[in-house]
Order: C-alpha cells, then sequence, then structure tokens
C-alpha cells in the first residue's frame, strides 16, 4: 500500500479502532453527607450541576448514616465521599483511612448575600447559629455583605435567652437546622435562613481534577456496538 503497510496488517487495525471507539469512561458515584436534609440537598443539587456528565451525586446525612445500614453501605461504595470542610475529620473516622474523603468549602449563596445587603442599616439584626463553630462564619458574612449593618447580636440555638433576644429583633438570620426560630420572632420582623453554597472555583479547580484522576484508576466500561436496526435508521 501506499502507507507502505500489508493488507492484512491495515485489516488488523480496524477492530482495534472499533475497540477504542466501544469504550467509554466511567460515570463516577459521588455522596455528600452532611447535617440537614434540606440544606445538603442544595448542596448536591450544586454540585451536580458542575459535574461532567454521566457522574451522579446522592446525598445523606450523618444522622441517616448512623442509623441506616443501607446508607452507609452506599456511602462505603462510593468512589469518592464529599462532606463540609469542617465535617470532614469526622467523615474520615466514620469511613476509616481507606476512603477518600473530600471536605468541600462554602460561601455564601446569591440569595444570601443578596438578602445580607439589603437588611435596613437601622435594623436591630440578631444571628442564631445552631453550633457554636458556625457563629463566627455567619458574623464574618454580616461583616462581609452587609457592612452598612452596626447593631447585631449573635446567639446560639439553645441559648436559654434566645426568645426575649429575637423579641428586641427587628431581621432575624438563622442557620440551617435553626427553622424553628420563625417560630419566635415578634410580629412585623424579618427572618431568613443563611444558607451557604459549594464554592464553584473550588470545584472547578480542585474537585473536577480530582474525580479525573479516580476515574484514570478505573476500567473503561464497554459499550455495546448499535443494533442493525439502529445503524439503518441513522443511515436513512
Amino acid at each position: 500500500s501506499a502507507a507502505g503497510m500489508a493488507s492484512p496488517d491495515l485489516m488488523g487495525l480496524i477492530p482495534a479502532r472499533i475497540n477504542r471507539r466501544s469504550l467509554a469512561l466511567p460515570g463516577l458515584h459521588l455522596v455528600f453527607v452532611g447535617l440537614f436534609e434540606e440544606a445538603t440537598r442544595a448542596y448536591g443539587e450544586d454540585i451536580q450541576a458542575r459535574l461532567p456528565s454521566g457522574d451522579t451525586i446522592w446525598t445523606t446525612t450523618f444522622g441517616e448514616v448512623a442509623g441506616n445500614q443501607l446508607a452507609r453501605q452506599r456511602v462505603v461504595k462510593a468512589d469518592l465521599i464529599l462532606t463540609l470542610g469542617n465535617r470532614k475529620n469526622d467523615v474520615q473516622e466514620m469511613f476509616g483511612p481507606k476512603k477518600q474523603v473530600f471536605g468541600v468549602t462554602y460561601i455564601p449563596s446569591e440569595r444570601t448575600r443578596t438578602l445580607l445587603a439589603q437588611i435596613d442599616p437601622l435594623a436591630r439584626v440578631a444571628i442564631v447559629s445552631t453550633f457554636p463553630e458556625f457563629l463566627p462564619i455567619m458574623k464574618a458574612g454580616l461583616l462581609r455583605f452587609a457592612p452598612h449593618v452596626h447593631v447585631a447580636h449573635a446567639t446560639l440555638l439553645e441559648s436559654p435567652t434566645l426568645a426575649e433576644e429575637l423579641q428586641r429583633a427587628d431581621v432575624v438570620v438563622y442557620a440551617s437546622g435553626s427553622k424553628r426560630v420563625t417560630e419566635l420572632v415578634r410580629p412585623g420582623a424579618t427572618a431568613f435562613e443563611y444558607r451557604h453554597t459549594p464554592d464553584p472555583r473550588e470545584i472547578d479547580q480542585a474537585l473536577l481534577p480530582l474525580l479525573e484522576s479516580i476515574r484514570a484508576t478505573l476500567p473503561a466500561k464497554s459499550v455495546p456496538a448499535p443494533s442493525a436496526n439502529l445503524r439503518r435508521s441513522h443511515e436513512n
């Protein structure tokens, strides 16, 4: 032949090319372990929107994993476990050092940033956190996105003086898991949840490359060749 290749050699390349075409990179199965069902589900949806086609993410909570063996097994079988950045060590202890865990960094959601910016400068603001470790994060967010607000009282959901403090507030900003404070807000006051979203830069710059490195260690999946009827339908 013109390429200097014998006919049998040329024919041998055809099945090899077909085999390469019939192999597809495997889709990865991720699990996100969070604290509260509603917020965790939203985090999963945000991450799913940035994942490559074929990759899926399932969400669960610490409580569900602790009390449901099927949920725990599903986490164990995942290609990668995701969780809140400050809960990474907890998840690692639950599933052992052999399971890879990715701690996700969060930023205030767009809706949260907008609501914080819209707070009246003269409003008396109360911040309610479900856990002590989240209180500084919420206060920092308030200072960043509502720097015009100078009067703010920060407290915990289990504070014995919570009801009294909320009665003095014009705006109540509460953490996920503290929704019941809306029942204690005085008439005319505003209350909204301080919701986070995964940092998109971290997803693109850290998580996606990690997924590709995991994918590279897995065997490619064989994709069935289209049937004769399907081939004819494409040819017509």
